[in-house]
């Protein structure tokens, strides 16, 4: 939108779509083939080798660590490290 923009002027540029038409069917999901995820993420706590303590959390199949190391580089030994 061009800067500017007034909020009655919206309708110019944004069209608005309902992501569902009430005359269209719902979709039918067979359980059988549902996967059924977890909305709890599995959190394990590792010493790290100055003895801090680091969360590392598996949440929807990404693996993730609160040490500085995987903040910067997306990557740490604390991943590999079985309990």
């Amino acid at each position: 939108m061009p800067s500017g923009t007034k909020f009655e002027d919206i309708e110019k540029y944004v069209e608005y779509r309902s992501p569902l038409r009430y005359s269209e069917p719902l979709p039918v999901i067979n359980p059988a083939r549902a996967q059924v995820r977890s909305p709890e993420p599995d959190i394990r706590h590792v010493k790290g080798s100055r003895g801090e303590i680091y969360d590392v959390v598996t949440f929807e199949g990404k693996v993730t660590c609160t040490c500085m190391g995987f903040k910067y580089r997306g990557d740490c030994k604390h991943l590999s490290i079985k309990h």
